[in-house]
Order: structure tokens, then C-alpha cells, then sequence
């Protein structure tokens, strides 16, 4: 019961942040979430976003984590490119869902985690896109830059060499 995160009073374990993320990865891909799909979350520093970030993961499929600082144009403009089968939300972004519902389907995370299947999900490869990031672009329109599963990992093992990490 070793502990994986802490979010102000929210502890999570590795076996619940694995379930939860699971439940999730399970909820997406039952929604035809994964390879090739992008998955916008839109939800506040908490618990969620981490729970969101690695169950989409599980997925094959790509997150795209959105500001819920932007203003809501530029929310919806990215939104109408990514074209997302289900957007992700929790409870503190629910100004955002109400503007939105109507053109998208969107899912409160802790909804999307209730009482699924915890069977894990792994369809990740390293070729695949991880995240897609959002930068503001030279021109002020949202631009789209994409990571991959082997960028992150190159960058861990070239970490791990350098700075001589401990092995047990």
C-alpha cells in the first residue's frame, strides 16, 4: 500500500491509482477510445488528472490536456479539430461542460471510474503519440505539437545515464 500520489488531503495508493486508471482505460475503450484517437481533458490540478492521463494512456489512444484557463473559443476551436468521441472533466470545470454539451460528449471522470472493470488495459506502443500540447502558435492561432511514448522514454534512459541513478 505504497502511496503514488498526494493531492491536498486526496492520498492514492499505486493498487487504486492502477484501478482507478483501469476502470477508466476500460470506460474509453468501450467508447471506441484508442489508437489514433485524442482524448481532451479539461479537468483541474487534482487526483483526476493523473488518474485521466494514464487511463487514457492504457488506451493506445493520446491525451490532450486543455487550460481550463482559456477562454472558451479557443477551447472550442481546438475541440472542433480534434473532433474527441468523449471529453473528460471533473466537477470544478463544469461551467466549461454546460457552454459545450451540446457539440460534445463529455464524462465527469469519477463517473466514467464507478463500480468498471479493473482489468488492465496496456495497448500502448512506442511509435504512438502520447500528448498532444497546445501552444498558442507564431500566428495566435492553437497549434498542436505531438510527443511520443519513445521520445519520453529516450529522455528517461538518457536521464538515468546521466545522472548516474542507483540501480537495485
Amino acid at each position: 500500500t505504497s502511496v503514488a500520489a498526494i493531492f491536498e488531503e486526496e492520498v492514492l495508493t499505486y493498487k487504486e491509482l492502477n484501478e482507478r486508471s483501469n476502470q477508466l482505460a476500460n470506460y474509453l475503450h468501450s467508447h471506441m477510445v484508442g489508437k489514433g484517437t485524442f482524448v481532451p481533458i479539461i479537468i483541474s490540478d487534482s487526483i483526476d488528472y493523473l488518474v485521466s492521463f494514464i487511463g487514457i494512456l492504457k488506451t493506445g489512444a493520446a491525451c490532450a490536456p486543455l487550460s481550463i484557463d482559456w477562454p472558451i473559443e479557443r477551447i472550442e476551436s481546438i475541440l472542433t479539430e480534434l473532433t474527441p468521441v468523449v471529453i473528460l472533466f471533473n466537477e470544478q470545470n463544469i461551467s466549461i461542460k454546460i457552454t459545450l454539451e451540446n457539440k460534445y460528449n463529455f464524462k465527469n471522470i469519477k463517473d466514467a471510474c464507478l463500480n468498471g472493470d479493473i482489468t488492465p488495459l496496456n495497448n500502448t506502443l512506442p511509435h504512438s503519440i502520447m500528448c498532444l500540447f497546445y501552444t498558442s502558435g507564431s500566428t495566435g492561432v492553437p497549434k498542436g505539437v505531438e510527443v511520443y511514448h519513445k521520445g519520453i522514454a529516450n529522455r528517461f534512459f538518457w536521464m538515468n545515464d546521466y545522472f548516474s541513478f542507483p540501480t537495485k
